[in-house]
């Protein structure tokens, strides 16, 4: 442990409130739930926490107000370059307010060190020479982005790092501000479509257009440049032309975002839209048998019965690849909170991002799944990036910012939007 790492006792008047936001694992008297099966604010937020049951002999403080955690512009008289760090919880919000003053932005798809100081993966580069029409205005405008965003902007004298890439080699990208739509009403879900809504407008401030589903047919899709499509039910309003024009879209250059049940959608055998397998295709002979038992189930027990067949919002362990621009700025574990009991199979004709441990006793971190839908689960993908002509399909099985409660894996929607269209 770090100093300045918190410890949270538990011999305190307020003991059971800390136990309900801590504890990792609670017990079930059945497999019925109204909502969801884990509530466990540090996976939640997928933070690193442990408990232990000795008293710490370490020197500590009490905290009596909230951490404010660093702002500002280090170095603001760079000859060269400012830079965000992409893992700073607030980068997104940076790049939106660089976009809205007309900066042109780069991103690294290297980690860089300069002066012991190492930048991650989508680090954001705004380089003087390339802005070279707001040279009066610069220094002012990277400390009111930082204010504003909340963020640490470095400012670097220098191109020529010490390790990794150098700043405008062909390692840092140029970010096009992407036009970006939503698609909402039925059978899009409102929830879905209202979280996703709110993570841009509100925590990034990136306004993205909403599109009624029932005028699919007659919007002109070359005005944007991502699409998302929220979760969703059966294959919706998606007839064989919409899905010819959203193909043609995408072939064109567009990036689809799709997310939960559409994300499932694209990969089913009514839409054929990307060539990706599903565990669920393939029935196994115990499910049909377990299908066809299920007919003779008691009407007053049947509640428990599909309890036990369904995933109420359980938090899986994950692995993640970091170096693939859809996962910049999180970490290679992450806890996924799904809902779904089939997922996407693993495969090289697609890029996988987001892939359940392959361990099915070690599968479940906390809540409730049927061994059943463990094994089924284990080792399969739920977050990946499919190439289809000059534009790619992204696929988000989990739900990234459930209620913007469980926000670990968030950034991968933000991603999407913000970095894989022009990377």
């Amino acid at each position: 442990f770090s100093e300045g790492d918190f410890i949270i006792r538990k011999d305190q008047t307020r003991h059971l409130f800390v136990t309900t936001l801590f504890e990792p694992k609670m017990a079930f008297g059945d497999s019925v739930m109204y909502d969801m099966s884990v509530w466990s604010i540090p996976m939640a937020y997928n933070l690193d926490a442990y408990h232990v049951n000795d008293e710490p002999s370490v020197e500590t403080r009490l905290l009596t107000e909230l951490p404010q955690k660093d702002t500002g512009v280090v170095n603001p008289a760079a000859q060269y370059a400012f830079v965000v760090d992409w893992n700073q919880l607030s980068a997104p919000k940076a790049l939106a307010e660089l976009w809205r003053r007309d900066y042109r932005v780069r991103a690294a798809e290297k980690e860089f060190t300069l002066d012991g100081q190492t930048f991650s993966r989508g680090t954001l580069i705004v380089l003087g020479g390339r802005n070279y029409e707001k040279r009066d205005r610069i220094r002012r405008d990277m400390q009111e982005i930082a204010e504003h965003a909340g963020v640490v902007i470095h400012g670097l004298d220098t191109g020529r790092m010490d390790e990794g890439m150098d700043l405008a080699s062909r390692s840092s990208m140029v970010l096009h501000q992407p036009k970006t739509a939503m698609m909402v009403d039925r059978p899009f879900s409102s929830y879905t479509a209202g979280q996703i809504w709110f993570q841009f407008d509100q925590n990034v401030e990136y306004g993205i257009s909403r599109l009624r589903s029932w005028r699919l047919g007659s919007v002109d899709l070359s005005e944007y440049d991502v699409i998302i499509l929220p979760d969703m039910w059966g294959s919706g309003n998606f007839g064989e032309s919409e899905i010819d024009a959203l193909k043609q879209w995408v072939r064109q250059g567009g990036t689809l975002v799709a997310a939960e049940g559409a994300a499932l959608a694209m990969a089913s055998e009514s839409m054929d839209f990307v060539s990706v397998g599903l565990t669920g295709d393939e029935e196994s002979e115990d499910e049909e048998s377990e299908e066809a038992m299920s007919a003779f189930t008691p009407y007053d027990a049947r509640s428990d019965s599909s309890g036990l067949r369904n995933i109420p919002g359980a938090a899986f362990k994950s692995h993640i690849d970091t170096a693939q621009p859809l996962a910049f700025g999180v970490k290679d574990e992450i806890f996924s909170l799904t809902y779904n009991t089939d997922q996407f199979v693993p495969s090289d004709d697609y890029s996988v991002v987001g892939y359940y441990e392959d361990n099915a006793s070690d599968l479940l971190a906390s809540g409730y799944a049927s061994q059943a839908n463990l094994q089924k689960a284990a080792g399969n993908v739920f977050a990946g990036v499919v190439s289809m002509g000059r534009g790619q399909v992204v696929l988000l099985s989990d739900n990234t910012q459930y209620r913007m409660f469980w926000r670990g894996p968030e950034r991968l929607m933000i991603n999407a939007v913000m970095l894989v269209p022009s990377m």
